[in-house]
């Protein structure tokens, strides 16, 4: 058992007590609870207004002092929650949340909701990276917030920031914006190599509809690692339209072009790339098995023993890929990710997150353990898991202007 699942059966409940110890101090002191008229004034509707202005500590020791007396109070609860979150305090938060889950019940349920947009509104205000910045107004944009749109529109349109605007254009275009998906696929009139890198690794996330020209430019590059970025892209999002392109790179590409193009072929029905693929599957390499190994069935024995092997890949990165692959079948696999979340790098516990956030069916649990993480990617990958299940059970919303 890893460190993290014997924490989340145990954890809570340790860190739970204390919590309940310290709010409860006032009302378990020898002669019980205040008397009502010597009780602080409680309310809920200034408590929430100080959160709403930024004055989190203030909040949060209005909201101290109402659970040292009432002993349980939902709004009094969410407040000290999201005021915490706010704060950066991310240990004690859930720890609150955990402590109060159970006493308060069904009225429990929609707080994980406001702590995951408590995360996100800081990750907005406080992540060291515009590209974090951006995907985390993103997702408050995808679950209803106007004025985060607003925010991605206006950043979009401001060219004197170059990383923030193309940071925030690429957010609107996954959010549909069709001006916003027309700017990133012009960056591959750039000349630039890293430009064009750039705007295949944007498409990745926002897909190619709109886009065929882009990709093809991109397979047609004598740059080896444009090709490959577009031949990587054309697997992940197949296209007939794409079909000569993608057997050219696989007749004349270089390094790993070649096989990513055969893998997008595979998918489309052609076979033009089989021997290149299964050539990948026996070969040493990690990385060719790990492209190889998305054409086949993930339930065939072959693919389930190479992925399986990759497991205990010296590269993390590789080890949460296959992983991922195999995932929900292997117990094995969960495993690894668990284990990926203990270590001691960010963007491998991030990666590891994601892939472990994006099974609806991930323990709760899990998600809130995020929340504690210092890594903004860990967070992030929480927060929007945790509004993603909220948005799969709401009503259909109307579909915002796609402009």
């Amino acid at each position: 058992m890893t460190f993290i699942h014997h924490s989340l059966a145990l954890l809570s409940c340790r860190r739970a007590s204390l919590v309940l110890g310290a709010l409860f101090v006032v009302a378990l002191a020898p002669g019980g609870a205040a008397p009502a008229d010597a009780q602080a004034p409680w309310d809920a509707a200034q408590a929430r207004t100080l959160v709403a202005e930024g004055r989190f500590a203030e909040a949060l020791a209005a909201a101290d002092e109402r659970l040292a007396v009432a002993g349980r109070d939902r709004e009094a609860v969410a407040v000290r929650v999201i005021a915490l979150l706010r704060l950066g305090r991310g240990t004690e938060a859930v720890d609150t949340y955990e402590a109060f889950r159970k006493p308060l019940g069904a009225d429990a349920h929609d707080i994980e909701a406001a702590m995951a947009d408590a995360v996100l509104r800081r990750l907005a205000e406080k992540a060291t990276t515009s590209e974090l910045r951006s995907d985390a107004v993103e997702v408050l944009a995808r679950h209803g917030d106007a004025e985060a749109r607003k925010a991605l529109e206006a950043l979009a349109g401001d060219t004197t920031a170059s990383a923030a605007s193309w940071n925030a254009t690429a957010a609107l275009a996954r959010l549909g914006d069709r001006r916003a998906r027309a700017r990133i696929a012009d960056g591959m009139a750039s000349k630039r190599v890293g430009m064009q890198l750039t705007t295949l690794n944007a498409l990745r996330r926002v897909g190619i509809e709109g886009s065929l020209e882009a990709v093809r430019q991109g397979l047609r590059s004598p740059e080896p690692p444009v090709q490959a970025a577009a031949a990587e892209l054309a697997a992940q999002y197949p296209s007939k339209a794409l079909t000569p392109d993608l057997r050219a790179v696989v007749e004349k590409g270089r390094f790993g072009a070649p096989l990513w193009a055969a893998l997008a072929l595979w998918k489309l029905g052609d076979r033009a790339g089989e021997k290149l693929l299964a050539e990948a599957m026996a070969a040493p390499y990690e990385d060719g098995r790990l492209i190889a190994a998305r054409a086949f069935p993930r339930d065939d024995p072959a693919t389930i023993h190479v992925l399986t092997r990759l497991l205990e890949s010296e590269n993390a990165l590789f080890r949460i890929q296959a992983a991922a692959l195999l995932t929900p079948q292997s117990p094995a696999a969960k495993k690894a990710l668990y284990a990926a979340l203990e270590s001691d790098n960010q963007l491998v516990r991030g990666e590891a997150m994601r892939v472990l956030a994006a099974d609806r069916q991930a323990d709760p649990a899990l998600l809130r353990w995020g929340f504690r993480d210092w890594a903004p990617t860990v967070q992030l990958e929480a927060a929007r898991a945790v509004l993603a299940r909220q948005l799969d059970d709401a009503p259909e919303r109307p579909r915002q202007d796609r402009r």
